[in-house]
């Protein structure tokens, strides 16, 4: 949900900035949090290491 807001207020900003629209309706829409931790599992340190290059 957050991402498709974003997407949104963006395309609102250009449109502003182009003078499309005098102003951008996405401005006063409150958005969720989003949490600063990924969720996209990350490989143990060990298995990262060996699937590096070796010089």
């Amino acid at each position: 949900m957050a991402r498709r807001l974003s997407t949104l207020a963006s395309l609102y900003r250009y449109a502003v900035r182009r003078r499309v629209i005098p102003a951008s309706p996405a401005e006063y829409v409150d958005r969720p949090e989003v949490s600063g931790e990924g969720t996209t599992p990350a490989r143990p340190l060990a298995e990262a290491t060996a699937l590096s290059p070796r010089k």
